[in-house]
């Protein structure tokens, strides 16, 4: 048997108004069922879901319509029907599909019914992800595919908030004060320096490519000495000229104990790639970076402007 399916937009100022309106110029002509599209979005009023297995309502689409006999009857039964979903209104292949038959066969009650796609084969939203056009293809029993098919609306692209894609979000769709970049490191060192003069405090070192916000660099690590009250001095620099931060910490405590040395700044780079780099020098002796259980923790974080 020929089916012949009929999509429309209609105004939606209540329920009563939309059903009337397709009874009266909607109704199949004689001689073809048609299924007619009522409306894309959940209205639990107008039909009873089908039964299905339960799934989440972020992973599913509320879909319902109206069958009717060849003689514009509606019906009331439990009817096979299959459900695809293309990325294009002709040909090509589906991009899901889904099968209500069985004990999920859809139930029809005078002519209206609701099926929530997607909750029975669950790969629904994977399976439309990134693509902006989509379009369903729905067949009953054993016919072939009903012509033309259904353009989907909004519905389905909203599922894909939950699977924003990686770099899809840009620093203009950021407030202002909002964190566009994060760079850390943590671990240790194990390294000494002896230097009077400063010098890179091994493997603490991290690149941004700003957009001209402010960075806030953030630096804590323990540290020992060789000799009682010597003194130990830090320094976070900007492409090795810049000083972003500073501070000096004088040992008064045994050369067996571990000192926490902490220091932060704040930087306004212009826009670019920019290292930030933490540097020790000492007053005398040698001093000791963290090793074992101790750590060195260095953090530069740019906020958009």
């Amino acid at each position: 048997m020929n089916r012949k399916h009929i999509g429309f937009d209609i105004p939606w100022p209540n329920v009563s108004q939309a059903w009337a309106f397709a009874r009266k110029w909607l109704l199949p002509n004689p001689g073809t069922l048609a299924l007619m599209v009522i409306v894309a979005l959940a209205v639990p009023a107008l039909a009873g879901p089908s039964l299905a297995p339960a799934a989440t309502s972020t992973s599913t689409i509320s879909y319902q319509g109206r069958l009717a006999d060849s003689g514009g009857n509606p019906l009331t039964d439990k009817v096979n029907m299959e459900f695809r979903i293309y990325d294009v209104p002709t040909g090509g292949v589906p991009l899901w599909t889904e099968m209500w038959t069985g004990a999920n066969a859809v139930d029809i009650s005078d002519g209206l019914f609701n099926v929530m796609l997607g909750s029975i084969d669950d790969t629904l939203a994977s399976a439309i992800e990134g693509y902006d056009e989509l379009y369903l293809g729905i067949t009953v029993g054993t016919d072939s595919e009903m012509v033309p098919r259904v353009q989907l609306g909004s519905v389905p692209f909203s599922m894909q908030a939950m699977t924003v894609a990686d770099g899809s979000i840009t620093t203009d769709k950021l407030a202002s004060g909002a964190v566009t970049q994060h760079q850390a490191i943590s671990g240790s060192t194990g390294a000494t320096a002896s230097s009077t003069s400063f010098v890179d405090l091994p493997g603490l070192s991290v690149t941004l490519t700003t957009s001209g916000g402010a960075v806030l660099v953030m630096f804590s690590g323990s540290h020992k000495p060789s000799e009682v009250g010597m003194v130990g001095y830090w320094r976070i620099v900007r492409d090795d000229s810049v000083v972003v931060a500073y501070n000096n910490q004088a040992f008064v405590s045994s050369i067996h104990e571990w000192t926490t040395t902490t220091l932060f700044g704040v930087d306004a780079p212009p826009a670019g790639e920019h290292t930030y780099k933490v540097q020790w020098r000492v007053s005398q002796g040698t001093l000791s970076a963290s090793a074992g259980t101790y750590s060195e923790n260095f953090a530069a974080i740019e906020f958009k402007r």
